[in-house]
Parts: structure tokens; sequence; C-alpha cells
């Protein structure tokens, strides 16, 4: 298998990121700040969850940590 060079994603990946990237051009030329996200799925089910990441934490955040309560166990 061929990979693609990193400077050209996945046509699947662009149809999904398009959009995003159109929205915060839009948001930024408004003036508004942008909240830093994450975006977690699966491009064959086209399933995603945003997920919104907390910056100026001093400790990193893993998946089924006690402490932060952040899982992804069930």
């Amino acid at each position: 298998m061929t990979e693609a060079p990193i400077s050209t994603p996945p046509q699947a990946y662009m149809d999904i990121i398009e959009t995003l990237i159109d929205k915060a051009r839009v948001f930024l030329e408004a003036g508004e700040k942008l909240q830093p996200m994450a975006f977690v799925g699966n491009m064959t089910t086209k399933q995603v969850v945003p997920v919104m990441i907390q910056t100026g934490s001093q400790r990193p955040v893993c998946a089924d940590d006690p402490v932060s309560g952040v899982g992804i166990g069930g």
C-alpha cells in the first residue's frame, strides 16, 4: 500500500473538514475567537464526536482517567 504525503490528506478527510474550515474562517473574519476542539470519529461510519479541549491544564488528561473523570470505558 502506498501512503499519501502528509500534505495531501485523503479526500474523505477533506470532505469532512472543508466545512469546518469555512465556518472557522467566517468566525475569525468577524473578530471572534475559536475554541480548541478535537473531532474523534470513524470515516467509514461517518460518526464523529466533538471534544472540547481544555487549555491551561497543568495535567494531561488520558482515557479512562479516574482523576479527571474522563473515560472511554463503560
